[in-house]
């Protein structure tokens, strides 16, 4: 791997280790003399270059002119030096220019495909995903999985005849391109599936959507009218049969973790299953040996440093399900990093929500300010629990505050502003939100998952959650609501858990 491959590896996914910090896992130095004297040459060049006037990199290669002309100095390492600068903008042009005068190299186009979702330019994105289906498809089937659902996120975003994406979906398709172990890909294949159906190719859907296991997605074939044109299909009630999904989905999903015994991320996709399937016994009992595991031997799982916040966080709501409620909270502390001083936001921002939902609303207060940043979504959340724990006190200015700025990034979090309102009372208010999300495309799974009724509530239910589940039943009957469902989808009373608000 190139250096520029491996510094942009680096800085745009954090998926590989920068080799100037040698062997971590042993603390020794593996570097060459000469490749630190080498990269000391190039830090030097890079501070000069941070010294200039980056306007003169923009500008002084005219068009025609090879970017590695010494006045610009060679491509990789202008490039490189715009991103330990952090200067993603002036790093992003400069690959640009660079594609003009060699539009076929391929890291060029990688750097180019990563540049365009990270600062919200979808044509360069495109035009590099085009270029390395057609001349390099290895690289493309290598693509994370986090990158390839971003990029198809920001197709449907900005593309309303969905043209764009059904083409990308087609290359994948066409190409092989399999989500690594321990993923699967149905969320891909339900994402083809809505475009091809929305086109009217009823048949290549149902190919597409034939290895679907998935019990979300299962749910969404049936209760989403886009995939009426299924409910007739043979054979499809033993597919639609939701407790034999759920066994299925089970066993993948069991197969992929004893597939790979040293993933943690693996023993948490099959807790998610069991979570969303009601089988919390079961998944209490996984998730509390995989932790003893790695408590015996921390180097048992590769991946314990991302992925053992987030089992402790489900492991805690297998606790909670399960009517043990102070155990719970405790793993989801543990979750949260706050006895260990480093924030987990993800898993903390659930242990805020938790302890909102326990009446613990001073607690829940208290944390918010420790999450620092947080994604759009995860912002959405956090002013959620605001609002929730500020109404829980009383504290009404606090709780109006935080719903106006909820408000006002509701598209961040279409749900999280439905249980807002929820919280301090507006079932009307409510149920017209939900009425628009039932409308749009963007935003209808969600609002139809959040109709759903699911199983009964847990063992020893807590006090506030309670109340949202009463308004959430009104939300459903509200007349409005009724009609709005029956025009896109169906309510049913299903034995799985999916949705929220």
């Amino acid at each position: 791997m190139s250096r520029l491959a491996l510094l942009a590896c680096c800085l745009l996914t954090a998926a590989c280790a920068d080799p100037r910090f040698g062997d971590q896992a042993t603390g020794q130095d593996s570097i060459a003399p000469e490749a630190t004297a080498n990269e000391a040459a190039l830090d030097q060049r890079c501070i000069d270059f941070a010294a200039r006037d980056w306007e003169v990199e923009l500008t002084s290669p005219a068009a025609g002119d090879s970017i590695r002309d010494p006045a610009t100095a060679h491509y990789e390492e202008v490039i490189q030096c715009a991103l330990e600068q952090d200067r993603p903008e002036v790093a992003s042009e400069l690959t640009r220019r660079a594609t003009l005068i060699e539009p076929d190299d391929l890291w060029l186009r990688w750097l180019q495909l990563h540049f365009g979702l990270e600062l919200d330019r979808i044509d360069d994105s495109i035009e590099a995903f085009h270029v390395l289906a057609r001349r390099a498809p290895e690289m493309v089937r290598e693509l994370d999985l986090g990158l390839v659902s971003r990029f198809l996120s920001a197709l449907m975003r900005s593309d309303r005849t969905r043209a764009s994406a059904l083409e990308v979906h087609d290359l994948l398709q066409g190409m092989g391109y399999r989500p690594p172990a321990p993923y699967f890909d149905d969320f891909l294949r339900m994402d083809h599936a809505r475009l091809l159906l929305a086109q009217g190719h009823v048949e290549r859907a149902r190919d597409r959507l034939r290895p679907v296991l998935d019990i979300e997605s299962i749910v969404l074939m049936r209760v989403d009218r886009r995939f009426s044109a299924l409910w007739s299909e043979p054979g499809i009630s033993s597919k639609f049969n939701l407790a034999e999904a759920a066994r299925r989905d089970i066993l993948r999903s069991r197969r992929a973790m004893n597939a790979n015994p040293e993933l943690m991320e693996a023993v948490y996709l099959h807790a998610l299953v069991l979570l969303t399937a009601n089988r919390d016994v079961a998944g209490l009992r996984i998730t509390m040996n995989a932790l003893e595991r790695d408590q015996a031997d921390p180097t048992r799982f590769i991946d314990r440093d991302e992925f053992r916040p987030w089992l402790l966080d489900v492991y805690g709501s297998f606790l909670y399900n399960l009517g043990r409620i102070d155990e719970g909270r405790k793993a989801r502390r543990a979750a949260s990093g706050l006895d260990d001083g480093r924030i987990n936001i993800g898993p903390a921002i659930n242990h805020a929500m938790y302890l909102m939902l326990e009446g613990r609303a001073h607690e829940a207060l208290e944390l918010l300010p420790h999450l620092g940043d947080a994604s759009p979504y995860g912002e959405a959340l956090i002013e959620n629990v605001r609002v929730c724990a500020s109404a829980q006190l009383g504290d009404t200015t606090g709780a109006e505050a935080a719903l106006r700025r909820l408000e006002s990034r509701s598209s961040d979090g279409p749900s999280a502003y439905t249980g807002a309102l929820i919280c301090v009372g507006d079932i009307e208010k409510a149920a017209a939100h939900v009425v628009r999300r039932l409308e749009s495309d963007r935003t209808r799974e969600g609002a139809l998952l959040m109709l759903q009724r699911g199983p009964t509530a847990r063992a020893v239910a807590m006090p506030i959650e309670a109340r949202i589940e009463a308004a959430r039943e009104a939300i459903r009957r509200h007349p409005d609501v009724v009609a709005a469902a029956r025009r896109v989808g169906r309510v049913e009373t299903l034995p799985v858990r999916v949705g929220s608000y």
